[in-house]
């Protein structure tokens, strides 16, 4: 059979609209340096699901059920589903006519939990590699006070941290980052220190949110730093799925807006090593935003203090990227859908409005996605233009 791994194409798309489709799904086992070491595809259960939020940090979780068969994956250290192991998931769907699977990564996970049970069943939990990193694994915790000199390129800071010595002689991540090319130059301004009792992944994620980044794993178990503040980065790049009228994908829909939440007035501040003291306010006043000061009056969050605050830009970053945070988290649709495998969240998709018959491009802001199962996935997601036009504030 021929396989074919993380491609969109014409013949893929074909087999999305189809009425009556055929899924398949991956499981891999990987060694410590994500080489495949063995695959359990035939000891799934239909029961497995994977949850992603569009988030700073760990992304993706996931709930897997295997046949134990003869008890050969008891939670012991020769396990497969164990400290020093990690696993893969994979979905794809089969194109019959031609004898080919199209297969889509859904992420690397460390094992988070593991039961076997009576009846001969083996549950498993697991979590993205930035778990390593949180209390979500919980082995990072800081021994002692952690410290970034002053001057150090932050991209370099952020590869340092994730390829410290876990104490076995091996790495906590082996993978290289993936950086915007943006970030290469910028340096920590000044001396960073972080006491004992801290996790590691904290000063990851404030290091990617002083430079108003998003820090995450991709499907590929990669860890990603790119810039989050500019607009165009979700309005002028194409959609992963359009759904038109009357689409057969769209099992149900809504819509929901958390009032409570919504912020259009972001101010944070920050000082030098000379003491000096900066600030910067971001207030929506995009028209376009149903959110707006000039629609809803100032609706202000609470004052952000970073240690990257350094300068009145760098705080405007940080802002910026906050007040666009906010309008994600306040307006957004809720559906279920026919399971399409290539979807992922932080990209776009475009609904048709059968009232006006209007397209409009969201994105994708959560996904609960099957594994092992033919049911539907639900998706939550936010209209592109509820994003802040920054140039208009």
């Amino acid at each position: 059979m021929k396989e074919i791994y993380n491609r969109f194409d014409t013949r893929y798309a074909m087999l999305c609209r189809q009425p009556i489709r055929h899924f398949c799904y991956k499981l891999e086992i990987l060694d410590w340096y994500e080489f495949p070491t063995e695959e359990l595809t035939d000891l799934l259960i239909d029961e497995g699901s994977i949850t992603i939020n569009r988030s700073q940090g760990v992304r993706r979780s996931c709930s897997i059920v295997l046949a134990n068969v003869n008890k050969e994956s008891e939670p012991t250290q020769n396990s497969k589903f164990w400290y020093t192991r990690k696993f893969k998931l994979w979905s794809g769907m089969v194109d019959e006519a031609d004898n080919t699977i199209y297969w889509f990564s859904q992420g690397v996970f460390l094992t988070t939990a593991v039961s076997s049970t009576a009846d001969g069943r083996l549950e498993i939990t697991g979590v993205d590699k930035f778990g390593l990193f949180t209390a979500e694994y919980g082995a990072s915790v800081l021994e002692a006070e952690h410290r970034i000199k002053a001057g150090t390129k932050i991209t370099t800071a952020i590869r340092d941290i994730i390829q410290m010595d876990m104490g076995n002689q091996c790495v906590c991540d082996p993978v290289e980052p993936l950086f915007d090319v943006s970030l290469y130059g910028e340096e920590v301004p000044y001396d960073i220190s972080t006491s004992a009792g801290q996790y590691i992944g904290d000063i990851l994620v404030e290091l990617a949110l002083c430079l108003g980044s998003d820090i995450y794993y991709d499907t590929d178990g990669r860890l990603n730093v790119h810039s989050g503040t500019t607009d165009t980065h979700y309005r002028q790049r194409g959609s992963q799925w359009v759904f038109e009228q009357n689409d057969i994908n769209i099992v149900s829909f809504g819509s929901s807006a958390e009032l409570g939440s919504a912020v259009n007035v972001v101010t944070v501040t920050g000082t030098d090593e000379n003491d000096c003291h900066y600030y910067y306010t971001a207030e929506n006043r995009d028209p376009t935003s149903p959110i707006n000061v000039n629609a809803v009056g100032k609706r202000a969050g609470e004052t952000i203090e970073t240690s990257m605050g350094y300068s009145e830009q760098r705080c405007k970053e940080y802002a910026e990227y906050w007040l666009k945070e906010k309008s994600l988290i306040a307006l957004s649709l809720s559906f279920e859908c026919v399971f399409l495998p290539h979807l992922d969240v932080d990209k776009n998709i475009t609904i048709t409005d059968e009232s006006t018959m209007e397209q409009k491009r969201y994105i994708i802001t959560a996904l609960t996605i099957p594994f092992g199962s033919i049911g539907s996935m639900s998706m939550s997601a936010t209209n592109i233009v509820d994003l802040l036009h920054y140039n208009e504030i």
